[in-house]
């Protein structure tokens, strides 16, 4: 089954062995995937439960009405809900709630398991440990362009312990499922890789890369919510 995305690895191929060789042992995953694949054209790049939750029990209360049998374990919690649900034994609401609470317990972390293993392109990343309000509020400042930052570095390899702190503005902000990076319009040069970012005395990002070539390259900054994202992984 490797060979089947191996060989041509392509998006639609790592798709396709999600479906048909990820492992079986409910139809959670193919109401994700049809939920997702409702979600495609969201124009915020971050989906919270509470919007998956609709079209994800849609897809599962659809399924339920012509086979009840849906696992291969004796019960689930949240499937009698789904039953209860389409028999108008409780809300829609309560059926979202619930939903939230039980119905992605295992699904999106074994959504991207294919023969015992990770395949090697995601379609989501899981930000369930990592976004929420209140920590975002307290780590990630409000970040907007044209917005002062400072970053600091070693760049003079000559004088190793001699630092410099210079200002710049936010030029950009780049979001994706994959990454956040900030640009800055203050050439980030080789010795500052690695060094923090900084506004109002918190660590923002770390440099990762800077223009060299007149304009041909950004300077860019890797968030600090990134960053947990990486460690959060390990």
């Amino acid at each position: 089954m490797n060979d089947f995305y191996e060989i041509e690895p392509s998006m639609e191929n790592y798709w396709r062995s999600i479906i048909l060789f990820g492992r079986n042992v409910a139809s959670y995953k193919f109401a994700l995937a049809k939920a997702l694949y409702d979600l495609k054209d969201s124009s915020n790049d971050i989906i919270k439960l509470e919007e998956l939750a609709k079209p994800y029990v849609k897809h599962l209360l659809e399924h339920l009405k012509h086979s009840p049998k849906q696992i291969t374990s004796k019960s689930s919690t949240f499937l009698q809900t789904c039953e209860q649900y389409n028999k108008n034994e409780i809300t829609y609401d309560e059926l979202i709630s619930k939903a939230v609470k039980l119905g992605f317990a295992n699904v999106i972390d074994a959504f991207h398991n294919v023969n015992s293993k990770e395949i090697d392109k995601r379609f989501f990343i899981d930000e369930r440990r990592v976004y929420n309000a209140s920590l975002h509020h307290k780590y990630f400042p409000s970040l907007e362009l044209s917005t002062p930052i400072k970053y600091l570095g070693f760049p003079n390899y000559k004088f190793p312990d001699k630092y410099s702190l210079t200002e710049a503005n936010i030029t950009s902000i780049k979001i994706s499922s994959l990454r956040e990076y900030i640009e800055v319009d203050k050439t980030i040069k080789s010795g500052n890789s690695g060094g923090p970012a900084i506004l109002n005395n918190k660590v923002i990002g770390l440099c990762t890369n800077g223009d060299h070539t007149m304009g041909s390259m950004p300077n860019r900054i890797l968030s600090v919510k990134h960053i947990i994202k990486i460690l959060d992984s390990i």
